[in-house]
């Protein structure tokens, strides 16, 4: 199935497996990298209501929107998106 940006599976940005790769590019050592994704993932937060980070974001391009756009039927708050801060937080300190 091809990519599009709020396809749930083929598109959507997952907050919680971010966190995961967050995690698993600190323990790699790529701590820039890890960084990186996490700096993408606060940022993402303070868009949202609330700054809660919902289930899923849809997956555009920075260039393409001024925002991230929130998944249309993304649930908030979702336990494993509101653990991903915490999970992040754990692995870069």
């Amino acid at each position: 199935m091809p990519f599009h940006p709020v396809s749930y599976h083929n598109g959507g940005v997952w907050l919680h497996d971010t966190a995961i790769a967050v995690a698993g590019l600190a323990r790699a050592g790529l701590t820039a990298e890890a960084t990186h994704l996490a700096e993408g993932l606060v940022a993402a937060a303070g868009h949202q209501p609330g700054n809660r980070l919902p289930e899923v974001m849809a997956g555009y391009a920075r260039a393409e929107t001024p925002y991230p756009v929130r998944y249309p039927h993304s649930a908030s708050p979702q336990p494993w998106a509101a653990a991903a801060p915490l999970r992040i937080a754990t692995s870069l300190t």
